[in-house]
């Protein structure tokens, strides 16, 4: 499930993008689109763009996460549904590392054999974990920890964090 993260006072648009479900089907369009929206989210708008539906989005609790539905119908009565998570954070303390968080998450808990059906099926450059071999996923795994360390590193400094907490030095006489 794709995850957008939002300060509590800003306004996002969001699109979820329908064209290859669309495909598969034929020469069928978007006739209905409907938006299930938690309390504490406010639906400002939503609207169809071609193979697109899009809803704006206000408001939402700090720590929370909020799933949000789209079911569309199609012009020949077929019906669909698609969700994404929007994490409510406070804009002075997060960034946008939270995905490659989630995806080192996903492979630590696919290679302790542990995954749950959803990390299984996280999605990475259009692949999915599971099509991955050992080897494979050890190195994902060193990539994704160097760039959620990269990230915090960032966020640390941003922060007013002192880029070293404790250097050490041994001198020679």
């Amino acid at each position: 499930m794709k995850a957008y993260t939002k300060d509590q006072e800003a306004t996002r648009t969001y699109e979820i993008d329908w064209s290859d479900y669309l495909e598969d089907l034929g020469a069928v369009t978007i006739s209905d689109s409907e938006w299930t929206v938690p309390d504490g989210l406010t639906l400002e708008g939503q609207s169809v763009n071609g193979s697109s539906t899009l809803v704006k989005l206000s408001g939402g609790t700090v720590n929370v996460n909020y799933t949000i539905y789209n079911k569309i119908t199609t012009s020949d009565g077929d019906a669909d549904r698609r969700a994404f998570l929007v994490r409510v954070r406070d804009a002075a303390t997060f960034n946008e590392a939270g995905d490659d968080e989630e995806a080192l998450a996903a492979v630590r808990a696919l290679l302790r054999g542990k995954a749950t059906r959803d990390q299984k099926e996280y999605s990475i450059n259009n692949r999915q974990l599971v099509r991955y071999d050992m080897t494979e996923l050890l190195a994902l795994e060193s990539r994704l920890v160097s760039l959620v360390n990269q990230s915090r590193m960032t966020s640390a400094l941003r922060n007013g964090s002192p880029f070293l907490k404790n250097v050490q030095s041994r001198f020679r006489g």
